[in-house]
């Protein structure tokens, strides 16, 4: 019992600290009260706006509402960078975008290396798993800096070449 004792003191300050620290970047209040409210509904209400914003790209499903067709229409915005795109471009001109984005990506994730590949691995999982709960393709400075990176990336590959 004695050996355990210092692991049991250092186990429970470290819990400690870790609950407090997530409490100040505001993670453990909402996740707490996710995982113990007794709704099935996990969305946060997003999922009521996602179906807002489906109807408005069932709306204008050629042309899209414009730059910020989102907001001005529903007074918010969409909460997913993918169905901005859409809703903003309509379905045929942001799923060639969205597609665009992905090719582009592959292609500098295949021609990176060492530290620039490490930054847009880094980038990369910022962006896209984010794009689908949060965000609006104007208002998203790392979406934009990733496509910093994957033009820098891309541009020096094709210096190489020559």
């Amino acid at each position: 019992m004695i050996l355990i004792s210092p692991f049991i003191f250092c186990f429970s300050n470290s819990k400690a600290f870790c609950l407090s620290f997530f409490k100040k970047i505001h993670i453990l209040p909402n996740a707490y009260y996710i995982m113990n409210s007794d709704s099935e509904d996990f969305s946060t209400g997003r999922s009521d706006i996602h179906n807002q914003v489906w109807e408005l790209i069932n709306e204008s499903p050629i042309f899209g509402t414009g730059i910020c067709g989102d907001e001005a229409n529903m007074h918010e915005m969409a909460h997913s960078l993918y169905l901005s795109i859409l809703c903003t471009y309509g379905i045929i001109i942001g799923f060639m975008f969205i597609t665009f984005i992905l090719i582009k990506t592959c292609r500098a994730l295949k021609h990176s290396s060492g530290l620039n590949h490490q930054i847009l691995v880094l980038f990369i999982c910022m962006v896209f798993p984010r794009g689908f709960t949060g965000g609006d393709i104007w208002q998203s400075d790392v979406f934009w800096q990733l496509m910093g990176i994957i033009f820098m990336i891309n541009t020096n590959y094709k210096r190489m070449l020559q």
